[in-house]
This record gives C-alpha cells, sequence and structure tokens, in this order.
C-alpha cells in the first residue's frame, strides 16, 4: 500500500519535459492509481500548444508504457474562476475514473498551479523545481523556444527516450 490510492495532475505537457518525468515519477513511488490530465486538449498546431494530445499521450506513454494504474486523459479548457475550473475538475475525474475513487493528492511543480486545487479535500505535493537536479526551472515555453533556434540544448530537458519523437514532431 501506497501513500495515496489515487493521484492525479494537469498539465499541458508542450513538449513533455524532465520536469514532468520527476513529477510523475513521484506519483508513480507514491501512488497506487495516477491520473494525468492532459490540459488545453482543444489547442494544437499553435505557438503556445504545437503538439497535439495524441503526440503529447505517446511521449508520456514511451517513458512509461500503457498500464491499468495509470490513465492519461485530455481534458478542455474552460472559461471561469478558480472554483469553476476546480469543480470542472473535479466532475470530469469522477466520470472518467470512477475505479479510482476520489483523489487524495494533487502533483503540481509548484503553488502557482497548486492553487487551484488548494481546498483541503486532498494533500497538495509539490515537487520544487529546486529539486530537479539538472533542470532548475527550466519550462516547456524554453525548451520549444530552444528548439525553435536549433538550440540543441533543449535535449537536456528531455527524457533520452523521447528526443527522436521531438525531432520528429517539430520537424526538427
Amino acid at each position: 500500500m501506497k501513500k495515496y490510492n489515487h493521484s492525479f495532475m494537469i498539465a499541458r505537457f508542450q513538449p513533455f519535459h524532465n520536469g514532468h518525468k520527476s513529477i510523475i515519477d513521484k506519483m508513480i513511488n507514491e501512488s497506487d492509481n495516477i491520473t494525468i490530465i492532459l490540459g488545453s486538449a482543444q489547442e494544437s498546431g499553435t505557438e503556445r500548444n504545437p503538439l497535439s494530445v495524441s503526440q503529447r499521450k505517446n511521449l508520456i506513454e514511451n517513458i512509461y508504457g500503457k498500464k491499468d494504474n495509470i490513465k492519461i486523459l485530455s481534458l478542455n479548457d474552460i472559461d471561469c474562476d478558480i472554483d469553476g475550473w476546480y469543480n470542472h475538475v473535479m466532475k470530469f475525474l469522477k466520470e472518467k475514473v470512477p475505479q479510482f475513487g476520489f483523489p487524495n493528492a494533487y502533483y503540481c511543480g509548484d503553488m502557482e498551479n497548486g492553487k487551484y486545487y488548494n481546498k483541503g479535500e486532498f494533500k497538495i505535493e509539490v515537487e520544487n523545481r529546486e529539486n530537479q537536479i539538472g533542470y532548475r526551472d527550466i519550462s516547456a515555453t524554453e525548451v520549444r523556444d530552444m528548439i525553435k533556434r536549433h538550440d540543441n540544448k533543449w535535449k537536456n530537458f528531455i527524457p533520452n527516450e523521447n528526443i527522436k519523437l521531438i525531432e520528429e514532431y517539430f520537424n526538427y
């Protein structure tokens, strides 16, 4: 039995990088069941959201495989306040992964993201970027910018298993 029965995280994963991997690795170590939500699912092919839902899901599955206790789902953005978003996500989880039950924890990289879920109904687990040795303060925006500039340093921030996929997805 692990620390949590069900934990979840939400990110755009544009693209999936080592900071995201660090959070998911922690979730796997501490949770029996995991839900990974691909945010901004309605967008792809834009500067901020270049990758499709299937491409983002593929990057994650390329690392972790397909497992019954790990669900990778996609969720469209909605126009609402923090409470509306929280209710939207909780309803989504209840409908899409009822077998996992109500989550015990939300995992994130900082409390800027954690504030959306800090209602006292479950634990907020922050995997601070300071703890992510070798990729402190990296963001997907910076990775996308490096790819766009053909700066090969982006490869330092992406799991090695995904470098070829990223090159394919970004026509690198």
